[in-house]
């Protein structure tokens, strides 16, 4: 193993270096979306949170399949080696997916503006 190196049944996670970088990256996310004037800009409420497992390479494919659906291209909300986080605006509200490395997962989000 190598220094700075996490394992979690045996496998390699992420460096702390790596780890770092992505809370960085969701930390300054979350604060640009407070910055953002939300006039006239109704409450977003989570309508259906779905989480599966699926492998990273595969939840990328399904991201570009959307996108290719849907005819747009995904918003890029964080984009690192382990993580992917992308998201949709649409006429109701958005949608988020994010495809996470290390968990095997893949989460959808739905939210409505109300």
């Amino acid at each position: 193993m190598k220094s700075g190196q996490l394992l979690f049944n045996g496998r390699e996670l992420m460096s702390a270096f790596t780890i770092f970088r992505v809370a960085v990256m969701v930390l300054v996310a979350h604060l640009g979306a407070m910055l953002v004037p939300n006039t006239a800009v109704a409450e977003r409420v989570r309508t259906k949170k779905i989480v599966e497992e699926m492998s990273f390479e595969q939840c990328l494919k399904t991201i570009r399949l959307t996108a290719q659906e849907v005819g747009q291209a995904p918003i890029n909300i964080i984009e690192v080696d382990v993580l992917r986080i992308v998201k949709w605006e649409v006429a109701t509200g958005s949608v988020m997916v994010s495809c996470n490395k290390v968990t095997g997962e893949r989460t959808l989000e739905e939210f409505e503006d109300r």
